[in-house]
Protein backbone atom coordinates (compact mmCIF):
# COMPACT_ATOMS: atom_id res chain seq x y z
CA UNK A 1 0.00 0.00 0.00
CA UNK A 2 1.08 3.75 -0.97
CA UNK A 3 -0.07 6.65 0.35
CA UNK A 4 1.13 10.20 0.83
CA UNK A 5 1.63 12.55 3.88
CA UNK A 6 2.40 16.06 4.90
CA UNK A 7 6.01 16.37 5.82
CA UNK A 8 5.80 16.03 8.95
CA UNK A 9 7.98 18.55 11.99
CA UNK A 10 11.58 18.02 13.01
CA UNK A 11 12.28 15.29 15.93
CA UNK A 12 13.99 18.11 17.18
CA UNK A 13 10.33 20.17 17.55
CA UNK A 14 8.84 16.47 19.00
CA UNK A 15 9.71 16.65 22.26
CA UNK A 16 8.83 19.95 24.68
CA UNK A 17 9.85 20.33 28.73
CA UNK A 18 7.03 21.56 30.26
CA UNK A 19 7.11 22.09 33.74
CA UNK A 20 9.85 19.40 34.54
CA UNK A 21 8.49 16.73 32.24
CA UNK A 22 9.03 15.95 28.74
CA UNK A 23 6.14 15.99 26.93
CA UNK A 24 5.38 15.48 23.49
CA UNK A 25 4.77 18.70 21.56
CA UNK A 26 1.68 20.32 20.24
CA UNK A 27 2.96 20.73 16.74
CA UNK A 28 3.89 16.89 17.01
CA UNK A 29 0.91 15.72 17.98
CA UNK A 30 -1.17 17.65 15.56
CA UNK A 31 0.72 16.39 12.66
CA UNK A 32 0.18 12.89 14.29
CA UNK A 33 -3.79 13.15 13.96
CA UNK A 34 -3.49 14.98 11.22
CA UNK A 35 -1.38 12.06 9.43
CA UNK A 36 -3.38 9.35 10.96
CA UNK A 37 -6.95 10.21 9.36
CA UNK A 38 -5.01 10.57 5.98
CA UNK A 39 -3.87 7.01 6.29
CA UNK A 40 -7.54 5.84 7.61
CA UNK A 41 -9.10 7.66 4.80
CA UNK A 42 -6.75 6.28 2.11
CA UNK A 43 -7.70 3.07 3.67
CA UNK A 44 -4.98 1.79 5.71
CA UNK A 45 -5.54 -0.83 7.98
CA UNK A 46 -3.73 -2.46 10.65
CA UNK A 47 -1.03 -5.10 8.98
CA UNK A 48 -0.59 -8.06 10.97
CA UNK A 49 2.84 -9.41 11.28
CA UNK A 50 6.04 -8.03 9.92
CA UNK A 51 5.85 -4.59 8.13
CA UNK A 52 8.40 -3.39 5.37
CA UNK A 53 8.26 1.07 5.32
CA UNK A 54 9.92 2.76 2.54
CA UNK A 55 10.04 6.14 2.74
CA UNK A 56 10.35 9.32 0.29
CA UNK A 57 10.73 12.44 1.95
CA UNK A 58 11.01 15.50 -0.23
CA UNK A 59 11.88 18.71 1.80
CA UNK A 60 10.69 21.78 1.04
CA UNK A 61 14.22 23.35 1.46
CA UNK A 62 17.47 22.29 1.79
CA UNK A 63 17.62 21.98 5.54
CA UNK A 64 16.66 19.21 7.86
CA UNK A 65 18.20 15.74 8.43
CA UNK A 66 16.56 12.66 7.32
CA UNK A 67 16.78 10.95 10.08
CA UNK A 68 14.57 13.93 12.30
CA UNK A 69 11.89 12.87 10.05
CA UNK A 70 11.32 9.73 10.48
CA UNK A 71 10.30 9.00 13.77
CA UNK A 72 7.13 11.51 13.51
CA UNK A 73 6.18 9.89 10.28
CA UNK A 74 6.43 6.41 11.96
CA UNK A 75 4.58 7.36 15.31
CA UNK A 76 1.60 8.54 13.35
CA UNK A 77 1.06 5.36 11.54
CA UNK A 78 1.02 3.55 15.26
CA UNK A 79 -1.90 2.01 15.63
CA UNK A 80 -3.08 2.68 12.17
CA UNK A 81 -0.50 1.00 9.84
CA UNK A 82 0.15 -1.88 12.63
CA UNK A 83 -0.48 -2.49 15.95
CA UNK A 84 2.67 -1.79 17.48
CA UNK A 85 5.80 -0.19 15.84
CA UNK A 86 8.34 -3.10 16.86
CA UNK A 87 6.17 -4.91 13.97
CA UNK A 88 8.48 -2.72 11.63
CA UNK A 89 11.56 -4.87 10.68
CA UNK A 90 12.38 -3.42 8.08
CA UNK A 91 13.35 0.29 7.13
CA UNK A 92 14.37 2.50 3.72
CA UNK A 93 14.56 6.02 3.69
CA UNK A 94 14.92 8.72 1.25
CA UNK A 95 15.37 11.94 0.91
CA UNK A 96 15.16 14.47 -2.31
CA UNK A 97 14.24 18.22 -2.59
CA UNK A 98 10.70 19.44 -3.73
CA UNK A 99 10.29 23.23 -3.38
CA UNK A 100 6.38 23.02 -4.60
CA UNK A 101 5.50 19.95 -3.41
CA UNK A 102 7.29 19.04 0.32
CA UNK A 103 5.68 15.58 1.62
CA UNK A 104 6.42 11.88 2.41
CA UNK A 105 5.83 9.43 0.30
CA UNK A 106 4.65 6.38 2.25
CA UNK A 107 5.18 2.56 0.74
CA UNK A 108 4.08 -0.13 3.45
CA UNK A 109 3.97 -4.15 2.93
CA UNK A 110 4.59 -7.12 4.49
CA UNK A 111 8.12 -8.32 5.75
Amino acid sequence: MNITLPLPPSANRYWRTYKGRTVVSEEAKTYKVAAGWMAKAAGVEPMRGPVSVTLRVFRGRKAGDLDNKIKVCLDSLNGIAWDDDSQVVELHAFMADDKQNPRVEVELRGA
